[in-house]
């Protein structure tokens, strides 16, 4: 089965899960058009998708880098 990588903009984090999990999310979410796709995965690949999205979700909460864009 494959796995999908998204950014939900209801939570403001990006999540991993099945295909059906992401058709559920988006339909149920009055965002529909800001779910974002990112990545499709095999099923076997579950350690390397939970580390990119740790990775993700660290580096979005990490506003350090905002404030260096907004100084240049």
């Amino acid at each position: 089965m494959k796995q999908l990588i998204w950014y939900n903009p209801d939570s403001k984090e990006y999540q991993w899960g099945s295909s059906s999990h992401f058709k559920i999310l988006r339909a149920r979410s009055a965002n529909k058009d800001a779910f974002t796709l990112l990545f499709k995965f095999n099923e076997t690949n579950q350690t390397l998708a939970k580390k990119i999205i740790r990775e993700l979700n660290s580096a979005r909460r990490d506003e350090s880098w905002e404030s260096e864009l907004k100084e240049a």
